[in-house]
C-alpha cells in the first residue's frame, strides 16, 4: 500500500496541508517544519501497518536503483526502542564512491548523502516501508537523476504557462504524465538454469533460443494468468493499476500497461512493477527477463514511453480539441528535429542496439510520425477547427503521435526512463522558449505553426518502413 494524500490531510492542519500541496505541485523542497511533520506521518503509517524494516530507495546517476535497508531500532536513554530515525531521512550517509557518480567527486572520499524525496510517494510491500530518496554529495552536488528530472518539470511548467498566458489561457500548473508500457519474457526456472548465457548475461550468447507457444494477443497459459492476477492485485494495493496485460509477438513474451501517472511517479512505479513481476514470477516457477534481446531469434523487448501534458484542471494539451493543438504539435516537431542526437543518446545502450532490426521503430533513427491529415493542417493551420483526426497506429517511426499523446518507442525494456524524460522535458522547454519569443514579437500563431513545419518537416516520417526496406533490397 502507499501513503495516500487522504491520510496526510487527516494528520495536518488545513494550513499545513495547503502548504504541502503547493510544494508538491510545484516540485519545491519542504521547509523544515513541514518536513518534520511529514516524516512523523510516514512513521505513523509504517507502525500502523506493522512494518518490520524500512528501505531507502534511490538511483545512481546511470539509472540503477539501489536500496539501503534499515531496522526501526535505535538507542535512547540506554534503552533500545522502535522508532524511525528522522536523521536518516534528512541526511543518511552512504558510500557514494562505490557507485556510479559521474565523476562529480573525488573517489577517495566515500561520503554521499541520502535525503528524503518529498515529491515521491512512500509505499509498503511485504511489511517493509520503502522511502524514495535523493542521492547527493556532502556538498549537495546531484548524484542521481531525480533532482534534474524535477528541475526539468518545474522549468517546463513555467514556460508552457507563459505561452498559454500569452494566448489568453491561465493555468496553475501543467505537468507531464506518462504511461510506461513494459515488455518482458518469461522462462521456466529449469530452462533458465540450463542456459549459462542467460544466467550470467541475461541474453543469448550460445546460439540457442527458447520456443514456447504464444504469440501476439494469444490466449495466456492459465498458470501464467493466475500469476498475472496476483501481480495486479499486489500492485493495486500500492495504487499501481494495470490497464492491459497481453502476450506479445515473441514466444513467452508479455506486456503490462499501467494507467497514466505523473511523470516522476510513473518512473518510480516502473521500478516497482519490475520488482513485483520478478518476485511473483519466481514463486510460480519462472524467471522474468527484462533484457532487450534475451533470445537471438525472437523479438526484443521495449518500454514505450507515452507522454502527454496535463493541466491542473485535467485538460490534455495534446488533444485535438485544445484550441492551440497545432502549436503544441509544432513544439514537438521543433524539439525532435533540433535535438535528434540527444534523444538518440538518451535511449542508447549496447543491449538496446540489438533489440530490433532496421524496420520497426529503430532506436538508431529518430523520426516522428504525425499522419498525413495532421501534416496537411500544419501546411494550412487556418483550416484546422479542432476536428476529429483519423490516425493510423504507424509502427515504423521511433516517435509517434497517437491521438492525445506522443509515444517515444526507442527505450529498451531494461533501461531506466528517467534520463530520456529529462531530455524530453528539456528539449520541449527550449521549443516553447522559441515559440514564446515569436509570440512576444506579435507573430501570428498560425504563422509560427507554418514556419516551424516548413523549417523542420524533414523529421516527419509517415511512410511504410517495411515497403521501403523491400524496395531497397
Amino acid at each position: 500500500m502507499y501513503l495516500k494524500n487522504k491520510i496526510i490531510k487527516e494528520k495536518m492542519t488545513k494550513e499545513e496541508y495547503n502548504k504541502y500541496l503547493y510544494y508538491l505541485n510545484n516540485y519545491l523542497e519542504f521547509d523544515d517544519n513541514l518536513l518534520i511533520k511529514y516524516i512523523e506521518i510516514i512513521k505513523d503509517f509504517a507502525f500502523a501497518n506493522n512494518c518490520k524494516l524500512y528501505a531507502l530507495v534511490f538511483n545512481t546517476i546511470n539509472g540503477e536503483t539501489k536500496v539501503k535497508y534499515q531496522t526501526f531500532y535505535k538507542k535512547k536513554d540506554n534503552q533500545t526502542i522502535k522508532d524511525l530515525n528522522i536523521e536518516d531521512l534528512l541526511n543518511s550517509e552512504v558510500d557514494a564512491s562505490s557507485m556510479e557518480n559521474g565523476g562529480l567527486r573525488d573517489i577517495i572520499s566515500a561520503k554521499g548523502m541520502l535525503k528524503i524525496d518529498t515529491n515521491a510517494t512512500p509505499y509498503i510491500i511485504d511489511k517493509t516501508l520503502y522511502i524514495p530518496m535523493i542521492l547527493t554529495t556532502i556538498n549537495n552536488e546531484t548524484l542521481d537523476n531525480r533532482k534534474p528530472l524535477y528541475n526539468s518539470i518545474k522549468e517546463l511548467n513555467k514556460i508552457i504557462k507563459e505561452v498559454y498566458n500569452k494566448l489568453g489561457n491561465s493555468y496553475d500548473y501543467i505537468k507531464p504524465y506518462l504511461g510506461l508500457e513494459q515488455e518482458f519474457y518469461l522462462i521456466s526456472k529449469d530452462e533458465y538454469l540450463k542456459r549459462k548465457d542467460l544466467k550470467y548475461t541475461n541474453h543469448t550468447l550460445l546460439n540457442n533460443t527458447y520456443i514456447d507457444s504464444n504469440n501476439y494477443l494469444s490466449i495466456i497459459n492459465p498458470n501464467i494468468l493466475l500469476m498475472f492476477q496476483e501481480i495486479t492485485k499486489k500492485l493495486k494495493k500500492i495504487n499501481i493499476n494495470i490497464k492491459t496485460i497481453h502476450s506479445e509477438v515473441g514466444t513467452s513474451q508479455f506486456e503490462l500497461v499501467p494507467l497514466y501517472e505523473l511523470q516522476n511517479k510513473s518512473i518510480d512505479n516502473n521500478f516497482i512493477i519490475r520488482k513485483i513481476v520478478n518476485d511473483i514470477s519466481n514463486k510460480y516457477g519462472y524467471y522474468a527477463l527484462f533484457d532487450e534481446k534475451p533470445f537471438k531469434e525472437l523479438s526484443g523487448s521495449g518500454k514505450h514511453n507515452n507522454y502527454s501534458l496535463i493541466t491542473n484542471n485535467g485538460e490534455n494539451l495534446l488533444n485535438p480539441d485544445n484550441p492551440h493543438f497545432l502549436l503544441m504539435i509544432s513544439a514537438f516537431i521543433l524539439a525532435v528535429d533540433k535535438y535528434n542526437e540527444l534523444l538518440r543518446i538518451s535511449s542508447t545502450s549496447y543491449s538496446n542496439e540489438r533489440r530490433i532490426g532496421a524496420n520497426e521503430a529503430p532506436p538508431s533513427t529518430i523520426k516522428l510520425f504525425l499522419g498525413e491529415e495532421i501534416e496537411e493542417y500544419l501546411k494550412n493551420p487556418k483550416e484546422f477547427n479542432n476536428q476529429k483526426i483519423k490516425l493510423d497506429r504507424n509502427r515504423t517511426s521511433a516517435i509517434a503521435f497517437l491521438g492525445n499523446r506522443f509515444e517515444f518507442r526507442m527505450l529498451g525494456s531494461s533501461i531506466n526512463p528517467t534520463f530520456l524524460n529529462i531530455c524530453i522535458n528539456t528539449i520541449l522547454l527550449d521549443s516553447f522558449k522559441e515559440i514564446l519569443e515569436k509570440l512576444d514579437k506579435n507573430i501570428d500563431e498560425n504563422d509560427i505553426i507554418k514556419q516551424i513545419y516548413l523549417e523542420h518537416k524533414e523529421i516527419i516520417y509517415n511512410d511504410n518502413n517495411y515497403e521501403l526496406n523491400i524496395k531497397n533490397n
